[in-house]
């Protein structure tokens, strides 16, 4: 579960399954796919 409050639920938020989004860390982007929302 990911709260829509952390950085990572932010970036998700209005995304879709097979969309990617990339989320700032500090040792550099992280990019996520979204694998399924339920």
């Amino acid at each position: 579960r990911i709260s829509n409050e952390s950085p990572v639920g932010k970036a998700i938020l209005g995304k879709r399954k097979g969309d990617e989004v990339e989320v700032s860390t500090p040792d550099g982007p992280v990019t996520f796919k979204v694998l399924a929302i339920q």
